[in-house]
């Protein structure tokens, strides 16, 4: 079911981008992957993905919310995005969810969380693969 579809990956800390790149490659996706929010923009500025899943927070002076907030604006909503964070308060949920964010995987968070987010994701919607 999950063939073709792609996942852009941002995640600052190596480990657990290795990690989850492994485990999203695993359940049949194309992982991508990028470290900060800037690298995401710039990738996502010359190709288009099915999935972005980002962290929030990120030490590069770019939260992912900016990075939620340039998918809304630029991606015409083809591109579906997850948020993995670990602090999410009230204003961040309702803000992400302006920009057309599907889930929020709090952290920690298992990988039946993450396999079942992917899937409602494509569930959920008419997704094309990117090109």
């Amino acid at each position: 079911m999950n063939n073709g579809f792609s996942v852009l990956l941002v995640e600052d800390d190596p480990n657990l981008r290795e990690f989850l790149m492994d485990q999203i490659n695993q359940l049949g996706y194309h992982a991508l992957s990028v470290d900060c929010v800037e690298s995401a923009i710039e990738f996502l500025s010359e190709r288009s993905v099915d999935i972005i899943l980002t962290d929030l927070k990120m030490p590069d002076g770019f939260s992912g919310m900016v990075l939620c907030e340039w998918v809304a604006n630029q991606c015409n909503g083809h591109t579906k995005v997850l948020v993995m964070t670990g602090h999410l308060d009230e204003f961040d949920e309702r803000r992400a969810a302006s920009y057309g964010v599907v889930d929020f995987l709090p952290k920690p968070f298992s990988l039946t969380h993450l396999r079942a987010s992917l899937e409602e994701v494509l569930m959920s919607t008419a997704l094309p693969v990117a090109a």
